[in-house]
């Protein structure tokens, strides 16, 4: 269920509170605004909402941006910052997450990044691709359709009691690995995967590791440089707390080089030359091969420029809690 009201609620966890045995602490009274935020939240003057993980509702900022973006595009047609604004986002997004901007790309979708990342390395027969158990169905559809089309292995790590283990990543990973995928949050049950031990993994037998980070990013501090991945792709309709069609896409700068684009338009030239050649793009600008839904990249600088008020470590803390 999405959401419930709030009488509903407090009446279903008031009576669960009532048969809690004596033996048990009883938990502290419940803090309806232990972050100061819910005033940035309309939702909640009816709701609770518990479906972030799914899709966010707007906080008033994101709401704010969308409509100064629509009134733009009403009174004033294309006279809206749209490249600075998109700058701005990949300047926040690296500095909140720990990269580089030349190292973020923005793209539609989640499932955007692991294609270009599986394209980009020609996997084929011998090869092969590690997942786990917990991972979202993208990752399952991709590869499978790979074994059919080019020949390569996948092999799946089972979970344990709703985990997953280094030790069964290990055992599968080989010298013919070339790719380790993971969901760095699971959405089948929040279990969140050691990915600095899984680049570890990857790495002793040179492969490279892909987090899906949709239910990650925005939930808790982190480095993606300093947790070792190689590629990662979120969105911005969760924890960015914006819609569909903005995904970051973060590629380690030293790869750079190895992951071509799966596609070229008119946003790839660096510099437009003679005769119809071109310089390409070198950064992680490079996959962004087309107009973004401008729109919600808008929303999406509001989302992350309103993370970094909150704080994610104040973020963490609550939801772990």
């Amino acid at each position: 269920m999405s959401s419930v009201d709030r009488r509903t609620f407090l009446k279903a966890t008031g009576a669960s509170l009532a048969v809690v045995p004596a033996s048990r602490a009883l938990p502290a009274p419940f803090d309806e605004d232990p972050l100061g935020v819910r005033c940035d939240f309309p939702i909640t003057d009816t709701l609770i909402y518990l479906d972030t993980a799914n899709r966010a509702p707007f906080p008033v900022a994101v709401r704010e941006a969308t409509l100064a973006y629509a009134d733009v595009k009403t009174h004033r047609g294309f006279a809206f910052r749209r490249d600075e604004i998109r700058e701005e986002a990949r300047e926040r997004f690296a500095v909140l997450f720990g990269a580089k901007p030349e190292e973020i790309a923005i793209l539609y979708s989640t499932s955007d990044g692991e294609n270009i990342v599986a394209s980009a390395l020609d996997l084929g027969p011998g090869d092969n691709v590690v997942i786990d158990e917990l991972h979202f169905v993208t990752s399952f559809v991709l590869y499978r359709q790979l074994e059919k089309e080019k020949g390569i292995e996948l092999r799946i790590v089972p979970q344990r009691d709703g985990r997953s283990d280094l030790e069964d990543f290990d055992a599968r990973i080989d010298g013919n690995t070339k790719l380790v995928s993971v969901a760095w949050v699971s959405n089948r049950n929040g279990f969140r995967e050691d990915v600095r031990g899984l680049a570890d993994l990857a790495h002793r037998q040179g492969a490279y590791l892909y987090a899906d980070a949709i239910q990650a990013i925005g939930a808790f501090p982190t480095s993606l440089t300093e947790e070792g991945i190689d590629f990662a792709t979120t969105n911005a309709n969760k924890y960015l707390y914006a819609s569909y069609g903005a995904a970051p896409f973060f590629v380690r700068e030293e790869l750079l080089d190895r992951i071509h684009p799966d596609r070229y338009g008119h946003s790839s030239p660096k510099k437009t030359l003679d005769d119809y050649h071109y310089r390409l793009q070198t950064t992680a600008r490079k996959y962004e091969y087309a107009a973004p839904a401008y729109n919600i990249v808008y929303q999406l600088n509001a989302g992350l420029g309103y993370l970094k008020e909150v704080g994610l470590d104040r973020i963490e803390k609550h939801t772990t809690a």
